[in-house]
């Protein structure tokens, strides 16, 4: 997976969150993007611009956002200064849809000792806790999250009865 070539090149600490948590645990949708949460400190911020830059990232426009900046905005931006303000965005980049979350699920610091190490395509990620994933969809009315809805009512349903079955996410790679 190239993306996570990119993060482990640059050394960048995250936590996996969004809909792969959620399909590591059997979920079949398709992921629109790779959520992470990263740690907020000086020089992971300096890792993620660097890399921001490596692959050519740009802030996805998105003009349903009603606080989306105009598009030839998109691309004058540049990934210093390194601040959470700066990259703090769904990236469109050379290894795909690269979404820098901060705090949506939790910080770093929140999830980072509860999440749990997996080996994916030869990358040691961390990935967090299910639950704190679902927790954040909770009364979400999203299109693409009331399209999921059954698949991820089943997943709170398999963890609350203990009945979770674990598939990983090697399948994706």
């Amino acid at each position: 997976m190239p993306a996570l070539d990119a993060l482990d090149r640059h050394g960048v600490r995250w936590v996996l969150t969004g809909s792969l948590v959620l399909i590591a645990y059997g979920a079949t949708f398709v992921p629109g993007d790779l959520d992470i949460t990263p740690a907020l400190d000086e020089a992971n911020l300096e890792a993620i611009s660097d890399l921001a830059a490596d692959v050519n990232a740009i802030p996805f426009h998105d003009p349903e956002w009603s606080k989306c900046p105009p598009i030839e905005w998109h691309y004058k931006w540049q990934s210093r200064p390194a601040t959470i303000e700066n990259l703090d965005y769904l990236m469109v980049t050379d290894v795909g849809l690269l979404d820098i979350v901060p705090e949506l699920c939790g910080t770093y610091e929140e999830l980072a000792p509860g999440s749990w190490q997996l080996e994916v395509g030869g990358h040691n990620i961390r990935v967090a806790d299910p639950r704190t994933v679902l927790d954040r969809l909770e009364g979400r009315t999203r299109p693409k999250d009331l399209v999921r809805q059954q698949q991820i009512d089943q997943i709170r349903t398999d963890i609350k009865a203990g009945t979770t079955s674990f598939v990983g996410l090697d399948h994706l790679v």
